[in-house]
């Protein structure tokens, strides 16, 4: 069994917003492994610094995309105004111009990678909690995702932005 955070930031070192899988973890105190994935490299550092004393912890510089599309490296956006944590980061221009509908964005290039290979490259088949939060592609990542072919046992992601059928869609697939 391991943990993973598909979107994790600066964890708790971030100036605005507290972390609910870094404080989960803290308190958890497990010594299970811990997969880190992070598209955004500004937060590398603080990522590293933070699990720095946790030798279960991998920290990957990746962006994880949904099973249907096949791509080695993606375009990236996001605005100058959101500095000094780049909070939103996405694939979507219009995702991070909803957000910052007046902010001048920029474009960069991620690697990338489907989330069952992510699973299969490290070797993962039970997973105790799985928390996904990245902006805009939740919905797709988990819509895609084969879970006959891997054990989770917990699953935590962003709605806030979905729409009523993309929400009672994924609660269906989930508890089915």
């Amino acid at each position: 069994m391991c943990l993973i955070q598909i979107g994790a930031g600066s964890a708790n070192f971030d100036t605005y917003v507290q972390d609910g899988f870094s404080n989960f973890i803290r308190k958890k105190k497990t010594e299970k492994k811990i997969y880190i994935v992070e598209a955004n490299s500004i937060h590398l550092k603080n990522l590293k610094k933070f699990y720095e004393s946790d030798k279960n912890v991998k920290i990957f510089n990746l962006a994880i995309i949904p099973d249907n599309i096949d791509l080695k490296e993606m375009d990236f956006f996001y605005c100058l105004e959101d500095a000094p944590n780049y909070q939103i980061f996405s694939n979507s221009k219009l995702f991070v111009k909803k957000h910052f509908p007046h902010g001048t964005i920029k474009k960069t290039t991620i690697n990338c990678l489907g989330i069952s290979d992510f699973f299969e490259k490290n070797d993962i088949k039970n997973v105790e909690y799985l928390s996904i939060d990245i902006e805009g592609m939740d919905y797709e990542v988990l819509l895609n995702l084969e879970l006959n072919r891997f054990k989770i046992k917990n699953i935590s992601f962003e709605h806030i932005h979905l729409d009523f059928w993309k929400k009672i869609k994924l609660v269906f697939k989930l508890t089915k």
